[in-house]
């Protein structure tokens, strides 16, 4: 038998994609959502096509550029530039000559040929099906999306993205997204939603004033102390000496192994049965995984475990006074925490850790 090919990917030529009509020059502030500093990060996504028929002739690759440059009209800070302006605050410099990373690429193999595991995070082609681009690494002064699409040999294509976290969530790439195709593809002359930008509504007040209390923000205990053979270890302490003698990536290395899991209809199932009536698969499996990595951990009974996660806020401002347009492509969540002890949550069933979740989500209002 012949051995397997090995997995090549050729780039043509990287391309800036601008808005197909010229732009003014605008400065643009982002929310103070959009400002912390968590969300100053780049994100890649890889989205998977198997060949479609209905497609017939049509380049993936073509199709793409067109419905980008028409797409960054109505999304035109997307083809701008981050910067820091005065105290450290984000702005966005809208620029007529500027716009999106963009590179063709073609595959030597089919998508069955690489197989589904294989792009299943962490996904070892990354580096292939995204190419990184030189001096892009941070979130100023550099394309604000990079995109690369892959054709393979049976048809199929692969469209990765990098996206500037503190431009867009995942709810509004996909807005943009659909856009992108209505306008390439679907023969529109404007999207099905059109985008708004509006992010001084999320901004806070003059005075800002904490009316709730904030547990997602309060500092953890849970890493401090750990129980191994029935003694209590400083897990700081013990931490400190070994990147002392090792290195943080070598430490992390020997104790972090990287894994990915499937949970498919069954094995939800199963966790939901250990729940309350009308628990959704995010509280459910969430709670799982909660409970586990404490037990894994192995913390002090009494150590403070907290979960936290972020909550859409688009459809919960539809009724208020900051109203929330369903074209708004921002970031548009808040985080919030569920609180317990290490010693509840290892002892009781998942469905007391889901309970908790969702009582932080319903606490968004």
């Amino acid at each position: 038998m012949a051995p397997p090919r090995v997995f090549c990917v050729r780039r043509s030529k990287p391309q800036l994609i601008l808005p197909e009509t010229e732009m003014s020059r605008d400065v643009k502030q982002v929310s103070d959502i959009d400002d912390q500093g968590s969300l100053r990060v780049q994100v890649a996504v890889l989205m998977v096509y198997k060949n479609n028929q209905e497609m017939g002739w049509l380049d993936p690759v073509e199709v793409i550029k067109i419905g980008l440059g028409k797409a960054l009209v109505l999304y035109h800070p997307l083809a701008g530039r981050v910067i820091e302006g005065q105290n450290k605050k984000l702005v966005v410099m809208c620029f007529d000559d500027k716009g999106v990373w963009f590179v063709p690429a073609k595959a030597n193999v089919g998508l069955e040929e690489l197989g589904v595991e294989s792009l299943q995070p962490p996904c070892p082609h990354l580096n292939k099906l995204l190419q990184h681009v030189p001096g892009s690494d941070g979130i100023t002064d550099c394309p604000i999306l990079h995109i690369q699409v892959t054709r393979f040999t049976c048809g199929g294509f692969v469209l990765a993205i990098r996206f500037n976290h503190t431009m867009i969530d995942s709810q509004g790439l996909v807005q943009f997204l659909n856009a992108v195709y209505e306008l390439g593809h679907g023969g529109a002359t404007a999207p099905s939603i059109l985008p708004v930008w509006e992010r001084d509504i999320l901004n806070a007040r003059p005075t800002p004033r904490i009316s709730c209390t904030h547990t997602e923000f309060e500092e953890s205990d849970e890493s401090k102390t750990a129980v191994f053979h029935g003694k209590s270890v400083d897990v700081e302490k013990l931490l400190k000496n070994l990147r002392w003698i090792f290195g943080e990536k070598l430490l992390f290395d020997m104790f972090m192994i990287k894994r990915s899991f499937t949970f498919g209809s069954r094995e939800l199932q199963a966790i939901k049965d250990q729940c309350p009536e009308n628990c959704t698969t995010f509280e459910a499996l969430t709670a799982c995984l909660w409970k586990c990595r404490t037990a894994a951990l192995r913390p002090h009974p009494n150590a403070t475990m907290r979960l936290t996660f972020v909550v859409n806020v688009r459809e919960r401002l539809q009724g208020g006074i900051y109203r929330l347009d369903p074209g708004y492509y921002d970031n548009a969540f808040v985080s919030v925490a569920a609180v317990t002890t290490a010693e509840l949550l290892c002892t009781r069933p998942v469905g007391y850790a889901a309970e908790l979740i969702r009582e932080a989500k319903n606490s968004v209002n």
